[in-house]
């Protein structure tokens, strides 16, 4: 994985997890969100960058949800469905963690997709971080569909994912 994972967005990502995972897990698994998605949106505030449409997003929409659909989800669902399974074979608890580490990479190689989407948005460094945060994640819900483009959930989001990156190991106190 030393290649694939040698970007900005994957180090920014491994950086928060360990204060962040807890809320990123709920978010997807309350609202149906993508953790990459929404760390990305979080990294690009972060780098200056925003998405001023839902449009620039639609374009790679397609391809970053059918990986999500089709590799990292299936791979997600056996990882879970082993956990039940592997406690007292230690045979099954070396493929749980073989399967983690599989859908890990697949993580790592979606978000190396994003991170090659960066330079394609615009830099908008005269506009406070917050308000790059909040119009990212508003063009993310947007390309989502509408079951997931409402004002409270935007708020909900934006109101975590700024304690994301101010949290103690939140990259705006390092």
């Amino acid at each position: 994985m030393k290649n694939i994972s040698d970007n900005p967005f994957w180090h920014y990502s491994v950086h928060l997890w360990p204060t962040a995972g807890e809320t990123l897990l709920m978010l997807q698994d309350s609202y149906q969100l993508d953790i990459n998605m929404v760390l990305y949106c979080c990294w690009l505030a972060e780098e200056k960058r925003i998405i001023h449409s839902s449009d620039q997003l639609a374009n790679y929409w397609s391809e970053i949800s059918q990986w999500q659909d089709e590799v990292i989800h299936p791979l997600r669902s056996i990882r879970q469905n082993m956990k039940t399974m592997i406690k007292p074979d230690v045979d099954l608890q070396s493929l749980y963690s073989q399967c983690k580490q599989i859908e890990l990479y697949a993580e790592c190689i979606q978000q190396k997709r994003l991170f090659n989407l960066k330079n394609q948005l615009s830099r908008s460094s005269n506009m406070h971080s917050h308000k790059r945060l909040g119009e990212n994640l508003q063009q993310y819900l947007n390309v989502c569909g509408s079951h997931k483009n409402d004002y409270p959930m935007l708020q909900t989001l934006l109101a975590h994912c700024l304690k994301i990156i101010k949290g103690p190991n939140g990259p705006l106190n390092t």
